[in-house]
């Protein structure tokens, strides 16, 4: 849907590179002068290597097709992203910033939305050189869409309207359960509602819709919660397919490893909140690798004894 949309218009990029920073020091104007030798052609699809102490500078070559109205926009659409900023050269010759990332309350993003959206001022003209800085924990890859607003903000109301069915379903489903365990007065239900229940939350964290709109004065909850609440869901699975599938009767030794492992990953989701770096990271793959593992098994062993 986007693609129809937002490449409606000619693209304006005539060519793209990048540099990646070791520190987190260097200005615009640095970038733009003494280092801009150091700048490397890019493509679309890379996967660049951030990490704590680096920073990627990219170098946009930029022109607007004869015609088009000067109003443009440049998206970054990943959450995940810890800090975005555009430089844009003004009429004086000085460079404008606009920022975004989850180290920032998005309520004060230059354009607050689920992910980093700057507004651009593109006239018909020469080509001119806009910059974008991106700092990240890990290594990591992203889009960058450019196109007209008007474009641009119909591909962000699309967005939505896809992510509003699938919550709203989700939404109705926890509540669906909870109705229904106080009907049959049977706890499955209500496992099921709390794992539908932190699925919608999880969801709703990792496409930035709560970054947005729920939490969107904390920065450090709305990075933190990147992290801890498909973590935490990860565990909420473990003890509800455990329940579900009521194998400790001819299975106990995978019962106790499925209600120790359940437990241990609610409490790396809780412990995720107070570290940083390779341990959070640890925590994220131990926690979805065990549940897709413990899923199969225990789902094995319910359609194995019939």
């Amino acid at each position: 849907l986007w693609a129809g949309a937002a490449h409606s218009a000619p693209s304006p990029l005539l060519g793209q590179s990048a540099w990646i920073e070791s520190g987190q020091q260097v200005t615009v104007e640095q970038a733009s002068t003494r280092f801009s030798g150091l700048f490397k052609p890019t493509v679309a699809s890379t996967v660049y290597s951030l990490g704590p102490d680096k920073t990627l500078w990219l170098r946009l070559r930029l022109q607007a097709p004869p015609g088009a109205a000067p109003g443009w926009g440049i998206d970054l659409p990943v959450p995940l992203l810890d800090s975005v900023a555009v430089y844009q050269l003004g009429p004086d010759g000085k460079w404008s910033a606009q920022r975004a990332g989850d180290l920032l309350a998005v309520a004060s993003w230059s354009r607050p939305g689920r992910y980093a959206s700057f507004d651009m001022n593109l006239p018909v003209g020469p080509a001119r050189d806009v910059y974008v800085q991106v700092r990240h924990r890990d290594p990591i890859g992203f889009e960058l869409r450019i196109a007209p607003a008007p474009d641009l903000e119909q591909a962000r109301k699309l967005e939505y309207l896809a992510l509003g069915m699938i919550l709203g379903i989700l939404i109705l489903l926890a509540v669906w359960c909870l109705i229904q365990s106080g009907i049959h007065r049977d706890l499955a239900y209500a496992w099921y509602a709390l794992f539908a229940a932190v699925m919608t939350l999880t969801m709703a964290s990792v496409t930035g819709v709560a970054g947005h709109l729920l939490w969107n004065q904390s920065p450090f909850w709305s990075d933190r919660a990147q992290g801890v609440l498909p973590i935490m869901l990860a565990g909420v699975n473990v003890l509800f397919l455990r329940h579900l599938c009521s194998i400790g009767a001819r299975y106990p030794r995978v019962d106790v490893v499925a209600l120790t492992t359940g437990v241990l990953v609610l409490l790396m989701g809780v412990a995720y909140i107070f570290v940083d770096g390779w341990m959070g990271n640890a925590f994220v793959t131990f926690s979805l690798i065990a549940s897709v593992l413990l899923t199969f098994a225990l789902a094995g062993l319910a359609w194995h004894r019939g």
